[in-house]
């Protein structure tokens, strides 16, 4: 009987697991994104701090994930939004809040890729 519950189970799991899919861009998507002035929205939540030390990419918008859910209403949905981070893990945690808020068009970024991969960046000075 556990084995086909388990069995049964199995389908349900992946169609879960899809549901919170997103794509990942990677770093010659997006600065094949940036240089041909494609229009999506740019959500780097990390940190102001992080952006300063670590920089982030021409026409970025910063709302730490710490901010997104009060800050969500900012961001448009009716264009694609790359969500980024370091990593990536803050960014899914995003990609997340920005779906249960009826977003469609979201993937994912990680920036450390992008900044080995030695594409331009911007280094913005926070607001002290």
């Amino acid at each position: 009987m556990r084995r086909r519950f388990f069995l049964l189970s199995l389908p349900v799991a992946a169609l879960l697991a899809q549901t919170n899919d997103f794509p990942m861009v990677t770093p010659d998507e997006l600065k094949s994104l940036i240089d041909s002035n494609a229009k999506f929205y740019f959500l780097d939540v990390r940190e102001p701090s992080e952006l300063e030390q670590f920089g982030t990419v021409k026409g970025y918008v910063n709302i730490p994930i710490s901010q997104l859910e009060k800050r969500v209403g900012e961001i448009p949905k009716d264009v694609r939004i790359v969500s980024a981070c370091q990593r990536g893990v803050r960014a899914k945690k995003a990609a997340e809040i920005l779906a249960k808020n009826g977003y469609k068009q979201i993937s994912l970024c990680a920036m450390i890729p992008y900044r080995e991969k030695g594409f331009p960046l911007v280094y913005p000075k926070a607001d002290k």
